[in-house]
Formats: structure tokens, C-alpha cells, sequence
């Protein structure tokens, strides 16, 4: 197993919570407070910013699976599906400059999010409604936990925390970029 594996788990879950934290932070000030400087930093770096964090979210999955040896289950893979699309659609709308990469990853994090929340409610016990595949085919259980820190922070939960903090980013990103038309 990969030495370290206790460490880093928990500070991946503080990474989590402290993502938790900026959404809620985020979607605060701009419902009550209002806060110029961080309109204008997701206005100008929005896009880089979500770049960054579906390109973390790739690179830890990827981590994970091929490094410490933890196998993925059919909705983990879903949620993958949903992930590494927006590295090259935020890297793309980077580099020319187009906000409407902002919808794009906004409706693959929609989709990641009923996954994560799906995957979330099997890891914490609930009865599976749909059955996982892999688990069918001798593979991983989709309710099996790697990972909880915390009490509640397992991988699902670190993906819907990604999915959620990308939606919040890119809307309020295509906000900024987009004039309403008029006619």
C-alpha cells in the first residue's frame, strides 16, 4: 500500500471541507454581502480556477486508482465521466477565451452531482435502487468506503463537493461574461 495513505486521506478531506467552506462563502456573498473583489476574481479567473480544480479532482481519481490500488465501481467511473471532460472544455474555453465553456461543465457537474449524491446515499447505507454493475460482474461494491474522514467525507462526497463548487464557479462566471439581450 502507498505509505502516507492515512495522511493524505486526511488532508484531502480538509481539502474537501475547506471547498465546502468557499462555496458556502461564495454563494453567501452573492446572495447577502456582495463583495466586489470576489465578483471580479471569479469574473476574471473563473475559468482558470475550475480548470484547476476538475484537473486536481482527474489527478486524485487517477491517484487513487493507479498508485494506492483502490478500484473504482461503476458509479465512481460514472462520476469520472463527468469529471475529465471539463479539464479540456476549461482548458479550451481558456484558450479561446469562451465563456461558454461555462455550460458546458455546468451540465456535466448537473449530471455528476445526481451521481455523487446517488453514489453518497449507498456508501452511508441506504438500499441501492439501481444496482451497481461492477459489483454484478465480480468488480467493486459501490458501497464500499476507502476513504472517511471526519465522519462524513468519502470519495462520493469529495466528488459531489467538486461537482457543487464547479456549478456555483461557472455560473457566476457566465453571469459576468454574457449581456442580456434585448427584443
Amino acid at each position: 500500500m502507498f505509505p502516507y495513505i492515512s495522511e493524505l486521506n486526511t488532508l484531502v478531506a480538509l481539502g474537501t471541507i475547506a471547498l465546502q467552506g468557499v462555496i458556502l462563502l461564495t454563494v453567501l456573498n452573492h446572495v447577502v454581502y456582495k463583495w466586489a473583489v470576489l465578483s471580479q476574481c471569479i469574473a476574471r479567473w473563473g475559468l482558470h480556477v475550475a480548470f484547476a480544480t476538475a484537473f486536481f479532482a482527474m489527478f486524485m481519481s487517477l491517484f487513487y486508482s493507479e498508485v494506492v490500488g483502490y478500484a473504482p465501481c461503476s458509479l465512481c467511473w460514472w462520476g469520472r465521466i463527468f469529471t475529465y471532460p471539463q479539464v479540456v472544455i476549461y482548458g479550451m474555453g481558456i484558450y479561446l477565451n469562451d465563456a461558454r465553456a461555462a455550460l458546458y461543465g455546468i451540465a456535466l457537474s448537473g449530471l455528476g452531482v445526481v451521481v455523487s449524491l446517488y453514489h453518497y446515499y449507498i456508501e452511508m447505507g441506504g438500499a441501492q435502487i439501481i444496482p451497481c454493475s461492477s459489483e454484478a460482474a465480480g468488480g467493486v461494491s459501490c458501497a464500499r468506503v476507502y476513504v472517511q474522514e471526519f465522519g462524513y467525507v468519502t470519495f462520493s462526497m469529495m466528488a459531489l463537493t467538486v461537482f457543487v463548487f464547479l456549478i456555483v464557479i461557472m455560473t457566476l462566471y457566465y453571469r459576468t461574461h454574457t449581456q442580456p439581450t434585448v427584443g
